[in-house]
């Protein structure tokens, strides 16, 4: 229910368009997958294999949507624990080459992705093959990913804190000075992450022409920071 509310706010706060007879139209369409999980702190081990179990289920909605429904412009979006099902599963379509170049989604958008960063860069290859470009939010301040790390013995993909994960193929986007909440965790939600993320979805922006929202690091820049 929470995921839905989300959903559902984010959709109507970034992409209202206009609103015709009280309903609002947006310029995306947005859809929601929801996994089961508990949403608490302490069935976390309980949530984490709900969410690896789910990337098979995932697998199979991502080729539907991407085949039988006639969209040409496939944009994911996954927060934190959420990662896991969205990596596992496209892991999965780029081995099996399930998708082919007319069907690739464009983007896949990790905000603070509970995921360990090793086995990421491992899977990342065949990742690829199935989307055209990752962007990666990360932060040195998120607390939940901390515990995360200490729980499951490997730095955090979301995890900033001793420097951000980069490769080829991925944007790396330290929010750090994003954060305004205790935990360090919903970053990606706050104003400036979001409107750069509706200069990726919408705008189609690339990090070199989002300098409303980013600083880059590095020359020539090997990730960027979010404005403070």
């Amino acid at each position: 229910a929470e995921g839905a509310r989300r959903c559902a706010q984010i959709s109507y706060d970034m992409f209202l368009r206009t609103k015709q007879r009280n309903e609002a139209v947006l310029s995306c369409v947005p859809i929601l997958f929801s996994w089961p999980s508990r949403g608490s702190a302490l069935p976390y081990l309980h949530d984490g294999t709900n969410a690896e179990v789910s990337a098979a289920l995932f697998q199979d909605f991502l080729i539907n949507l991407a085949k039988r429904t006639g969209a040409t412009d496939i944009v994911v979006l996954a927060h934190s624990m959420g990662s896991r099902p969205v990596i596992a599963a496209l892991e999965r379509i780029g081995i099996g080459n399930m998708l082919g170049p007319k069907d690739r989604l464009r983007e896949m958008i990790l905000a603070a992705p509970d995921f360990d960063r090793n086995l990421f860069l491992n899977a990342a290859r065949e990742v690829m093959r199935a989307v055209s470009r990752v962007t990666l939010y990360a932060s040195g301040a998120d607390k939940a990913l901390a515990a995360s790390k200490k729980l499951n013995g490997g730095a955090r993909l979301g995890d900033a804190d001793g420097g951000i994960c980069t490769m080829k193929g991925m944007d790396s986007i330290d929010a750090t000075s994003a954060g305004n909440d205790i935990f360090g965790h919903s970053n990606f939600a706050t104003s400036k992450v979001m409107l750069d993320i509706y200069d990726i979805i919408v705008n189609r922006k690339t990090t070199s022409e989002r300098s409303f929202s980013l600083l880059p690091v590095g020359d020539p820049p090997s990730y960027w920071q979010i404005k403070p």
